[in-house]
């Protein structure tokens, strides 16, 4: 698989190789983030795209319904004088019509629905005797013809490239394409946009192509050439284990749906706190709490017991999914335990791994996007942590993109593939901004340089030290 992108934020052109473990390592603010946000976004969106068309159809038929009634109510105010009453009862049934309406396939359907509602609308407001009246009539006509030409020549591809941008805009904000340096004369709106992602056919020349392009931030341009049955799973802060820590909770009926659904809004405090990124919160929003596994049981089962036994033996501890608490942490050398919140940082990112997997969330060939999964990490801890990343890659045939700062951790990631017998599976890529112009190079054969560059401040720090 790979990933093609042009003019998306800073990036104004790369090719990223995504097969196995893909490592993107680089200096601050040199387009390694966008990376891993332009291949969420093209995951999640090509994912939903018949929800997209499923949930912006009956908006337009709200639309369209919302419309015709206006004009409905001067007519019967004319005939009886009456004044508008029960508003909120008139909205529900508005919104139970527009969802009927997204469901008819043909005139005479739109037709049968159209009639009901005008019927029970006149006897909401105690007028139903107006309804065979010549002008009320002429309404219903008029309207049914109006709902017919927008739901029976329903414009899909426009509810897709809807949905494309919306889902690109929770993401980038209104920054998709790139930002022209100041000293650059042409502008913005003059640039397209587009990210791609292919896949492999039967042969290395063949290729399927998913494809989005933009122009002045909106999406005017959508190929699809395979289905996407997969989200990918965006993970940037740790502090997402307090969403686990509440799916934990549903699980086990401690808490209401009314509860959950406050919680987890997007306005919730949950979220403010922990999900600063909308991104990691929306794959979870709609998970099927019920169900029971994504691969192999047995295989999985295998997977967790193994990277419990590690984590056991590397944080003198034991990360417990208990009921009740749901998770806890029981140090070697302290009596009782320690709930969620206590936890440091770098626990935090271990228990996420165990937390994912107990939650079935990954299956066999999904997406994982990671940005600096190592940052809370001490560098023995980020060797455990490549370990555990490069055994999940292998035993479930995972795509993992990685974006890292520490060559200690690329090195971990190297040796830990040479050691499963994983090194072909992995693709390393350094960034680097230069004069205002993200490079993004392939360093597959060449990582010695990328620890170089990323050792060079502390090597200059000791020199200076005369160490």
């Amino acid at each position: 698989m790979k990933l093609l992108i042009e003019n998306i934020a800073k990036i104004r052109e790369a090719s990223i190789e995504i097969d196995g473990i893909t490592v993107i390592a680089g200096s601050n603010n040199a387009g390694k983030s966008t990376i891993g946000k332009a291949l969420y976004c093209m995951f999640d969106s090509f994912s939903r795209i018949d929800e997209f068309v499923r949930k912006n159809k009956p908006n337009d038929a709200r639309k369209v319904l919302s419309r015709n009634v206006e004009n409905l109510h001067i007519i019967c105010k004319q005939l009886s004088g009456y004044k508008r009453k029960k508003t909120g009862l008139s909205e529900n049934l508005q919104e139970k019509y527009a969802d009927y309406l997204a469901e008819c396939d043909t005139n005479a359907k739109i037709e049968e629905v159209m009639n009901s509602f005008c019927m029970q609308h006149l006897q909401l407001y105690d007028i139903g005797d107006l309804f065979d009246n010549d002008e009320v009539q002429s309404w219903l006509k008029e309207a049914i013809a109006d709902v017919s030409d927008k739901m029976l020549e329903y414009d899909s591809e426009y509810a897709i490239k809807s949905g494309i941008e919306e889902t690109f805009r929770d993401v980038f904000g209104n920054q998709i394409a790139t930002k022209r340096r100041i000293d650059e004369k042409e502008s913005t709106g003059n640039v397209k946009s587009k990210v791609t992602v292919q896949i492999n056919r039967n042969d290395r020349d063949s290729y399927s192509a998913n494809m989005v392009e933009f122009k002045e931030e909106r999406v005017v341009s959508v190929e699809q050439d395979f289905s996407v049955n997969t989200k990918a799973l965006y993970i940037e802060n740790p502090n997402v284990l307090h969403y686990f820590q509440i799916l934990g909770m549903v699980r086990e009926q401690k808490i209401r749906q009314q509860q959950i659904e406050q919680w987890l809004s997007p306005n919730s405090e949950v979220v403010k706190n922990y999900l600063k990124m909308p991104i990691f919160f929306r794959g979870f929003q709609k998970m099927d709490l019920n169900q029971e596994i994504l691969v192999e049981r047995k295989q999985l089962d295998e997977i967790i017991e193994k990277i419990n036994r590690d984590i056991v033996q590397n944080v003198q501890g034991t990360i417990d999914f208990r009921e009740g608490e749901w998770l806890q942490y029981q140090d070697d050398a302290y009596a009782g335990t320690f709930r969620l919140d206590n936890l440091s940082t770098g626990l935090k990112s271990i228990a996420l791994l165990q937390c994912i997997l107990n939650y079935r969330v990954l299956k066999n060939k999904s997406v994982l996007i990671l940005d600096e999964p190592e940052i809370h990490l001490h560098p023995e801890w980020q060797v455990q942590y490549a370990k555990y990343i490069v055994n999940l890659q292998k035993n479930l045939d995972l795509h993992i993109v990685i974006t890292t700062h520490s060559p200690f951790f690329v090195k971990a990631i190297e040796n830990a593939s040479l050691e499963e017998d994983n090194y072909d599976k992995c693709h390393y890529y350094y960034t680097d901004l230069k004069n205002g112009e993200v490079s993004i190079e392939n360093v597959d054969y060449d990582k010695e340089m990328v620890y170089a560059k990323m050792m060079k401040p502390l090597m200059d720090m000791i020199g200076d030290m005369g160490l």
